[in-house]
């Protein structure tokens, strides 16, 4: 047996593994022998229970679920665990936490390697989980590293402090085994030129916060919450608006030696010491500090649901701005109404982009966030309706993938919530949209289940609602909007019912609405694609029912020419693109039909 595996503990770990029971474990090592030794000692003394491997590096969470879903009662060995860390993983791991419950009522034991410098992360990237631990085991033997440095294959990579800078490294807050970014330190591992950061020694400065104006305390920790990788000054100005003097600010930190200046490239960095001591520091301010950057990318990542559009910036700067946007939310406490809506919009993103997996993971998020502010303040109107909504967004997730059955649970909650609202408060427009809404989202999936009559009933409803909402207020587009996909909704109904004539009445109301939007509001890009939409329903309509080849030719068409158009202004819709090929496919089958 490898000297490093020590009996006693592997007699403890067999203990725990015999208990069918959901257990927890954690194996701390610093050989990778260590977890093949392991492996081979558990499958000679645990014959009676089935051992599952699940490496989960480049793994969605979705099929890392749907694995130990299949698990149920075994033994599952990650021997990889730290890959939840990298920052590029944040979606996953905070999904992987948000699970404890899930994984707590099954009688699986799960068995985590992981680097024995990266303990220290558990607490902090998954205290739920961490909450139930039930075990940990150290397999080490740790050497003195050369010049002070320490590192791990992957996918951690540390830096052991020398010891006579332990006594700077105390004060800063930091432990003596300080994580860095794998991209920081790829030079010490080819044996390039090491980065300055890491050979410099950190300013006195530093030391105490405290001595440095409030609006270079503010600034330092907007850096401490986005990435430690070179931030041009421009983003910074769009993410900072209204802050004066911001490129003073800068430089006098970049004079302090606390971020660094690039003035080739204008842009800023600041090392993850420097970062890791702010967090600590300036932990009871740091939403505070960071509150303007957090409501900024909310603003910026707006998004036109109905369509799937950002309203304010382009895919490209969308991206980037999601990705600081998922760093933060690791940093900043969950009361925050704000954290909700940015985990919302990092959801829409991510839906826009086709990306279900992790859309499902941010909307999940939001929804806990929102449930932990409405259990707090149960009178506050908004965060019900927030609840209501993510339930919305949980429900048209669960669609997306075909899970029809689920989706139906959510937007089950999603009207319950609305009609509470809508009771509460008969008069206000805004939770009377959302009551309607909720009978389309119920009418959409009775539909696809095949529950037909009780998918009219909501549809009933739900155009009930939008007339009443657009006799009231005929200059609202968007209640117009919504009785045309009313109308729409009967359409699809009464064709699938079998009653074509009715089903075409329908269509054309649904055509003709959608064109007088259009045309009120040519610019808009949701009147825009609702007409295309409007345009292909009809053309599939008519081929379907009537075999009529030319009508639904010239519909297909006039929907493909809106779609092109659309698709060149925002070429990373999904949906977009998904339309524009069924109605080309459409119209090559007509063609040949001829």
């Amino acid at each position: 047996m490898n000297e490093l595996l020590n009996t006693d503990q592997l007699n403890l770990l067999a203990r725990a593994l015999r208990q069918k029971s959901f257990h927890f474990i954690i194996v701390g090592y610093d050989s990778p022998d260590i977890y093949t030794e392991i492996s081979a000692w558990m499958n000679e003394h645990l014959s009676d229970r089935q051992i599952r491997q699940l490496s989960v590096s480049g793994k969605s969470f979705q099929e890392i679920r749907n694995f130990l879903i299949e698990a149920d009662h075994d033994v599952v060995i990650i021997p990889d665990f730290d890959w939840f860390f990298k920052a590029d993983n944040a979606g996953i791991c905070v999904a992987f936490n948000q699970h404890r419950d899930f994984f707590a009522r099954r009688k699986m034991t799960l068995l985590c390697f992981i680097q024995s410098l990266n303990f220290r992360l558990l607490p902090l990237k998954m205290p739920d989980l961490w909450s139930l631990r039930s075990l940990e085991l150290e397999f080490t033997q740790f050497q003195q590293a050369e010049e002070g440095f320490k590192w791990s294959n992957e996918p951690g990579v540390f830096v052991h402090i020398q010891p006579e800078k332990l006594g700077l490294g105390n004060r800063l807050g930091f432990s003596p085994m300080i994580p860095i970014e794998v991209a920081e330190l790829k030079a010490v591992h080819s044996n390039d030129k090491v980065d300055s950061d890491l050979h410099k020694e950190m300013p006195d400065v530093i030391l105490s916060l405290d001595t440095l104006e409030e609006a270079e305390k503010t600034l330092l920790s907007v850096f401490a919450v986005l990435p430690a990788e070179p931030i041009t000054f421009t983003v910074l100005d769009d993410l900072l608006p209204g802050i004066g003097n911001l490129d003073k600010i800068l430089l006098n930190l970049a004079k302090k030696k606390l971020i660094d200046f690039n003035a080739s490239t204008e842009s800023f960095k600041c090392s993850s010491f420097v970062q890791e001591g702010t967090r600590r520091q300036n932990k009871e301010q740091l939403f505070e500090h960071c509150k303007l950057l957090i409501n900024t990318l909310i603003e910026k990542l707006g998004y036109e649901s109905t369509i799937g559009h950002l309203e304010h910036v382009t895919y490209e700067t969308g991206m980037n701005y999601v990705r600081y946007s998922e760093g933060i939310l690791n940093w900043i406490d969950d009361t925050h109404y704000e954290k909700y809506l940015l985990s919302e919009r990092i959801g829409n993103f991510h839906n826009m982009t086709g990306n279900l997996d992790n859309a499902l993971i941010y909307y999940e998020l939001s929804n806990k966030l929102m449930q932990k502010l409405y259990d707090t303040y149960p009178e506050n109107a908004s965060f019900k309706n927030g609840l209501a909504v993510s339930y919305q967004n949980i429900g048209n997730t669960h669609f997306d993938f075909g899970n029809y059955d689920k989706a139906l649970i959510y937007y089950e909650e999603f009207a319950v919530l609305s009609k509470e609202l809508y009771d509460a408060y008969p008069e206000n427009p805004f939770f009377k949209n959302g009551r309607a809404i909720s009978y389309s989202k119920l009418g959409e999936t009775h539909i696809v289940l095949g529950h037909l009559d009780t998918a009219l009933t909501n549809y009933e409803y739900f155009n009930q609602l939008m007339k009443e909402l657009y006799d009231t207020y005929p200059d609202n587009v968007f209640f117009k909007y919504g009785l045309a996909v009313s109308y729409c909704a009967f359409g699809i109904t009464y064709s699938q019912l079998g009653n074509y004539d009715k089903a075409l009445t329908f269509y054309e109301d649904y055509l003709r609405l959608s064109q007088e939007l259009y045309e009120a509001s040519p610019n808009n890009v949701s009147f825009k694609n609702n007409l295309a939409i409007s345009y292909k329903s009809i053309g599939v309509f008519y081929w379907d029912h009537f075999k009529d080849t030319n009508n639904a030719y010239h519909y297909f068409h006039q929907a493909e020419t809106l779609w092109v158009d659309l698709l060149a202004a925002s070429p990373a819709n999904t949906e977009f693109q998904s339309n524009l090929t069924l109605v080309k496919n459409a119209m090559k089958n007509l063609q040949s039909h001829d």
